[in-house]
């Protein structure tokens, strides 16, 4: 009888260490690293401090197109492949996304303070909340884009094409709009089309 006690605890700890160690076979392991810094977005570590506690941090990583990034403040994301990504609240402030595919991707309510978007493809997408106080978009494509209610104060717009973009509500305070192309889709911040008679108090 004390024998097969003594082999049925061998046995135990034997399953127990084949599960907690990772598995190099090729299969599921139960094993995962928790460390913030290799979390998905939205919960990884946005500096140094990787608390352990923290969630929807607007960082983390993302996938997108077969291609992996890490979203947070001041990353260098030039000419990445971003295209439909899901960025919903990323903290992008200081970002370098020059050149980059954004186009029809969702970044509402993302902060995009200094972030450098010159030349970015944003075709399409979702920037209703945005801040993107004193972010650079010269000859940015925002065409079709959804501004509604984003903060572009202080904002580098020289160039940009805005044909089609929704800016409903959005604060264009002391932005630089210099030669930004629009049309008649155009949607002003008064809610009104751009445009001679159109009655849109775009100030461009």
């Amino acid at each position: 009888m004390k024998i097969l006690f003594a082999i049925g605890i061998a046995v135990s700890a034997l399953l127990l260490t084949s599960c907690s160690n990772p598995d190099t076979s090729g299969g599921v392991t139960l094993s995962k690293d928790p460390h913030p810094s290799n979390a998905p977005f939205p919960h990884g570590a946005c500096d140094d401090d990787h608390g352990f506690d923290k969630r929807n941090t607007g960082c983390g990583w993302v996938t997108a197109n077969e291609k992996t990034y890490y979203i947070k403040p001041d990353a260098n994301l030039y000419g990445a492949d971003l295209y439909g990504a899901y960025l919903r609240g990323a903290d992008l402030s200081g970002a370098n996304l020059r050149n980059a595919d954004l186009r029809r991707a969702d970044l509402s309510g993302a902060n995009l303070t200094l972030a450098d978007l010159n030349y970015a493809g944003l075709y399409g997408a979702n920037l209703s909340g945005a801040n993107l106080r004193d972010a650079y978009l010269s000859g940015t494509d925002l065409s079709g884009a959804n501004l509604s209610g984003a903060n572009l104060s202080g904002v580098y717009l020289r160039y940009a094409n805005l044909s089609g973009a929704n800016l409903t509500l959005a604060d264009l305070n002391f932005a630089d709009l210099m030669l930004a192309k629009a049309d008649s889709s155009t949607t002003c911040p008064n809610g009104k089309p751009w445009g001679i008679g159109g009655g849109g108090n775009c100030p461009f």
